[in-house]
């Protein structure tokens, strides 16, 4: 087969495999195009090596990913996405500003996020290795808690690395969603209002039961006190207000999940 048929073959193969990453993988095509341009230039770069036709090679290895791609163990497909998603992000980041000596306490190293404030978006900061000219990613959460010990590059080893971008914005760190890094913070309730009769601390409470009236926006709390006090009411929902000690407050529905 001449060269000019089996470079029509494998580019078939790619814009299959394009097809595949649109339509199932939720890639974009510009993704798909970079992913497909990466595919290849591994493939050749492996056939080159080898004692064998190096298009056959190619269209070999091609089948075997859509085989992957087609029945899901493709496990490094997903893992990619995101990759090429937060490259683009921290390089629109890159555009606008960069910040040099970001390390130390100068800046929170989490961000609440708008949608569950007790879930915390750590701040991403870009670094880049002076030997091996290589860049990686770190939530600054995670080397603030190393606690003085230096940041080593993953790819060499080398500690002669610098923090180039630091990403802290919060629109940007909650459009990551699951690429991003973060963790889930424990509320700790502080106090219960209830109208008519106060604010009461949690230190005082030795048990606590809400129950909702069937078909009703009323509610019933029973409080047991340290003083040996027991306090039982009917409010409505919105007239019961909890706090906790990050000085987050809402309604006792939504905090026992009965709103």
């Amino acid at each position: 087969m001449n060269s000019l048929a089996m470079n029509i073959r494998i580019q078939k193969k790619l814009d299959e495999i394009k097809h595949i990453l649109t339509k199932v993988y939720d890639y974009s095509s510009e993704e798909a195009d970079k992913y497909a341009d990466l595919l290849i230039e591994e493939y050749k770069s492996e056939a080159i090596k080898l004692p064998v036709i190096n298009s056959i090679y190619i269209l070999n290895k091609l089948d075997e990913r859509i085989k992957d791609l087609q029945t899901g163990t493709d496990f490094g497909v997903n893992i990619s996405k995101m990759s090429m998603r937060l490259e683009e992000i921290v390089k629109k980041l890159e555009d606008e500003w960069k910040r040099n000596g970001i390390g130390g306490n100068e800046m929170d190293n989490t961000v609440s996020s708008k949608i569950n404030p007790s879930y915390k978006m750590h701040v991403l900061v870009k670094y880049e290795c002076l030997e091996c000219e290589r860049s990686f990613i770190l939530s600054k959460k995670y080397v603030d808690d190393l606690k003085g010990l230096d940041v080593s590059c993953p790819y060499c080893g080398n500690y002669n690395v610098e923090d180039t971008v630091i990403m802290d914005d919060p629109e940007e760190l909650d459009a990551l969603g699951c690429m991003g890094i973060g963790h889930v913070e424990e509320w700790k309730l502080e106090s219960i209002s209830i109208a008519g009769i106060g604010e009461i601390k949690q230190s005082e409470v030795t048990q606590l039961d809400i129950t909702r009236e069937l078909l009703s926006s009323q509610v019933n709390v029973a409080l047991s006190l340290t003083d040996g006090t027991y306090i039982r009411t009917n409010n409505r929902i919105r007239d019961i207000q909890v706090k906790f000690t990050n000085g987050e407050t809402m309604s006792i529905g939504k905090y026992s999940k009965l709103s």
